[in-house]
């Protein structure tokens, strides 16, 4: 099951800012993410999240970027916007060197909404000869159709500055 299913007291329908209900296929990977007897999204980001940072992240699979971000990510972080293609590229160059990630979670921070989470991180990057980073990051993601379309987040220190990140902006 991709996602957990938390309901909501006091929300009648969990909606997108357009007002139409998030709709789940009925086949496939995002069809527990269902809330059952309803055709509108279940609070499922943190799962999810969780689970982009173990399967993407964490072991570096850059194959998994169009399963997690949807086609019209914009990801806002430490000054820099970027679209999908941008952010995807990025990754595949910095997943292709040496560098590991460890993840850490701060599960008081948790705020899921249904369609969007806000949390904290702490990212650990580390190339072998080098002395790990620790980067502590507020982020808040929306999802769309099942993946990750905005993320605004703040670094400390700045993902931009950590060594092992330097291939990232080419």
């Amino acid at each position: 099951m991709l996602c957990a299913v938390t309901p909501y007291r006091g929300f009648k329908s969990l909606r997108h800012r357009s007002e139409r209900p998030l709709i789940y296929p009925d086949e496939g990977p995002f069809s527990s993410c269902r809330a059952p007897g309803s055709d509108t999204v279940a609070a499922m980001t943190v799962a999810r999240l969780k689970e982009m940072f173990d399967q993407m992240v964490v072991r570096k699979d850059a194959d998994l970027i169009g399963r997690y971000y949807h086609p019209d990510f914009v990801m806002t972080s430490d000054g820099l916007t970027e679209e999908f293609a941008d952010f995807a590229d990025g990754h595949r160059r910095v997943y292709a060197t040496d560098i590991a990630y460890a993840i850490e979670y701060d599960e008081d921070a948790w705020v899921d909404a249904g369609d969007r989470v806000a949390g904290r991180v702490w990212i650990t990057t580390s190339r072998p000869g080098e002395t790990p980073t620790r980067i502590e990051v507020v982020l808040i993601a929306s999802y769309l159709d099942g993946r990750i379309h905005r993320v605004w987040e703040t670094t400390w220190p700045s993902w931009r500055t950590v060594d092992a990140l330097e291939s990232y902006e080419q």
